[in-house]
């Protein structure tokens, strides 16, 4: 059980980040989800009360593109913190993340800024910001971020992606050297396609090509 666990998750409000609030919650854990749209946000602070309502959960406004937003963030949480006597910040999951499958000759320069800003630099933010505040003065910590597995093997119309996916797994193992003599660990996850929001209308699509590619193949 992970019942003296405090755990910030970006991206809280759908997808894998709100599947991992349910998950640590249901677990014992108390959980802090992050994100951008606030009416999903108080779905998933609803579900992770059911999950576990005996803990001090709440949501937090955060737009990690934004290092402002990132500091207020910082700051809201240990008011939290401090109001509901929650001792230590065990946890950062880092999910937030954006897509927007282009080929590289037709991506625009906002769409470009937009993947790099959010799955990038916010996660270096994020990870600076709460390592400074939180585990380098509680000498302990965990840090996880989510990749991808086209960080490792790339897609045709996700290179500005897969671009950021990579530089989180480069920046995570780095991070995992420099932070280790402080008790802090720092993990890196890179998962396959799953059914989310940001990649439910790709599904069905990449489905139907999967089934047409055998079925022509068991012709010929």
């Amino acid at each position: 059980m992970l019942s003296t666990t405090t755990a910030l998750v970006t991206g809280g409000s759908g997808g894998i980040g709100r599947a991992i609030c349910i998950e640590l919650a249901r677990r014992g854990a108390t959980i802090l989800p992050a994100g951008r749209n606030a009416q999903e946000l108080t779905e998933t602070l609803n579900l992770i009360n059911d999950a576990n309502p005996s803990a001090n959960h709440k949501a937090f406004s955060c737009d990690i593109k934004d290092p402002a937003s990132i500091q207020d963030l910082v700051d809201s949480v240990k008011k939290h913190a401090s109001l509901n006597n929650i001792p230590t910040i065990g946890h950062l999951i880092n999910v937030a993340g954006t897509n927007s499958d282009s080929l590289l000759v037709r991506s625009s320069p906002t769409q470009i800024d937009s993947i790099i800003s959010t799955n990038l630099i916010g996660t270096i933010n994020m990870c600076k910001y709460f390592t400074k505040t939180f585990f380098l003065k509680q000498r302990a910590g965990s840090i996880v971020n989510i990749s991808s597995v086209v960080a490792l093997h790339g897609n045709t119309g996700q290179s500005v992606y897969s671009a950021s996916k990579a530089g989180i797994l480069g920046f995570s193992k780095s991070l995992a050297k420099e932070l280790a003599p402080a008790n802090i660990r720092v993990n890196v996850v890179c998962p396959g396609l799953i059914d989310t929001n940001m990649t439910g209308t790709l599904l069905p699509l990449l489905f139907f090509h999967f089934h047409l590619f055998f079925f022509i193949r068991n012709l010929l």
